[in-house]
């Protein structure tokens, strides 16, 4: 009996029609139709609906007509054989397919034979793969960075430091400024603070966070005035006045943290270079 007749055999045997079995699995009479004539086959889980349907295990749509017989003559020939067969668990979560005792991965927290496992370990691996190798691109990614903006700096800086070097020597040579040590020592100790200064502006980190902080807006209270010409006379000129203030105290304090930063620059260089050059930064 093959695939179509037992479902056949199953229909009559419950009385029902084409039409009544398709209501019962979501399905037009037309499919259980191409069932039946072996056109076509049921998926898995319609199959197992088929199966709860009529109470007939799923493995009963498995052989033919022969291969029953000859169970069925096995059985009746090699009794304690039949003790012997390994017990059907039940249907493997992920592929549906059913298993006996030997085939299954795990049974708990749910059925899982060893080749959806052995799948489901390779996914695994694979995104695991794909998550380290994202992860070591952005970490080359951010090296790049760092390497960009050390050049940068640098280059910037050793411009600076050239003009600084060449206007010192054309003005010691044409007598501008007095040939002293004190003041070439004075000039030579400038040119490099200056190289250090420029490089870290550009590179980031401390010197540049304790230049900027000192260029912050100053804000001043709003002002109370009356409306009449001598308020609005006053109006204007306070307001004159704290814009001047605020300008004043904005290059005060700028000029205050530059030098603080341009005094601290040389001792930071050195530490800064040997971090960027291993891929770091301050905010590491």
């Amino acid at each position: 009996m093959n695939f179509g007749e037992k479902i056949v055999s199953l229909r009559k045997s419950n009385g029902m029609t084409q039409a009544e079995l398709g209501e019962n699995l979501n399905v037009t009479y037309q499919a259980v139709s191409k069932w039946e004539r072996g056109e076509s086959s049921p998926d898995f889980a319609t199959l197992s609906k088929i199966a709860k349907l009529f109470g007939v295990p799923i493995t009963y749509f498995e052989d033919g007509e022969e291969e029953a017989a000859a169970v069925e003559a096995t059985e009746q020939a090699v009794e304690p054989a039949a003790d012997n067969a390994p017990a059907m668990l039940g249907f493997c979560k992920v592929c549906g397919r059913v298993l006996h005792e030997g085939e299954e991965h795990q049974t708990k927290p749910f059925i899982l034979c060893e080749e959806c496992h052995n799948r489901n370990e390779q996914t695994r691996k694979a995104e695991a793969k794909r998550v380290e190798d994202q992860r070591k691109w952005q970490e080359e990614s951010e090296k790049r960075s760092v390497r960009r903006k050390r050049n940068i700096g640098l280059i910037v800086a050793a411009a600076v430091f050239a003009a600084l070097a060449v206007v010192g020597g054309v003005c010691f040579g044409i007598g501008t400024f007095e040939p002293y040590t004190f003041n070439i020592v004075a000039w030579a100790i400038m040119t490099v603070f200056a190289f250090t200064f420029v490089s870290q502006m550009f590179w980031g980190g401390l010197v540049s966070e304790i230049c900027t902080f000192g260029f912050i807006k100053v804000n001043f209270p709003g002002i109370i005035f009356s409306l009449d010409i001598d308020g609005i006379f006053f109006f204007i000129f306070v307001k004159l006045l704290f814009g001047f203030l605020s300008v004043f105290l904005w290059l005060a304090f700028g000029l205050i943290t530059s030098i603080v930063a341009i005094c601290a620059s040389p001792v930071i260089f050195i530490p800064k270079v040997i971090r960027m050059s291993m891929g770091k930064d301050d905010s590491d």
